[in-house]
């Protein structure tokens, strides 16, 4: 309700094959409703499986921060 409040608009159980950092905004690709424009994404999946469908320069950063289950404990 906060996100909608405030101009943002939740999809849930939408499929996305991919997500593009255009510089200013994401491009996100959706299966069935075709591409989408966000100034923001907030990804409810694993943040490897996020990572996955990222491209651009927004991926590299990312990932260069994730850590493995190993560095966890």
């Amino acid at each position: 309700q906060y996100i909608e409040a405030k101009g943002g608009e939740v999809r849930l159980r939408t499929e996305v094959s991919g997500i593009t950092d255009e510089g200013g905004h994401y491009r996100i690709q959706t299966a069935k409703q075709g591409d989408l424009t966000a100034r923001y994404v907030i990804s409810a999946i694993p943040v490897n499986n996020t990572l996955q469908i990222f491209s651009g320069k927004t991926r590299p950063v990312f990932a260069q921060k994730q850590m493995n289950s190993q560095q966890l404990n």
